[in-house]
């Protein structure tokens, strides 16, 4: 008797372990879990190949954005926007390049290639860089300015 006694208070115990084991998972996992939406930072630089900070005459150099993702859920179809202030001649550059999906917590790169003519002249371009994902989330707009040389 004492042994059937001894055995139903152990099996018990063991069932009652388990239920506060089971009824703790499920609190654990009920809690909900709210994504934020994506947060775009950006950074950029001018690199061209002389090593002389100038867009000389004949010479491709590139304006690089590289854009970070900090928010919450994934970025789709980032695309990155370069426009003057001021007319530019004698430099051609595209107005727009595709940066694709960026997913949370990472970055991805850009590249503008602006081509100067061999008959460029001396000036200042000041572009600004913007970038946006397709639900309309932004970079804060950067502004770079690139010397031409003769």
């Amino acid at each position: 008797m004492r042994k059937l006694f001894m055995f139903l208070i152990c099996f018990f115990f063991i069932i009652d372990i388990a239920s506060s084991q089971t009824k703790a998972r499920s609190k654990t996992g009920s809690i909900g879990f709210r994504e934020g939406p994506a947060v775009l930072t950006a950074t950029i630089e001018f690199v061209e190949p002389s090593g002389n900070t100038f867009l000389d005459g004949s010479e491709t150099g590139t304006i690089k954005i590289v854009v970070s993702n900090t928010g919450g859920s994934d970025a789709k179809s980032v695309i990155a926007k370069l426009t003057t202030s001021s007319p530019v001649t004698g430099v051609t550059f595209p107005s727009s390049i595709p940066i694709g999906n960026i997913g949370r917590g990472t970055s991805a790169e850009g590249h503008f290639d602006l081509s100067a003519a061999e008959n460029v002249k001396t000036m200042s371009m000041k572009f600004k860089v913007e970038a946006s994902d397709d639900s309309g989330i932004k970079i804060e707009p950067k502004t770079i300015t690139v010397l031409t040389k003769e």
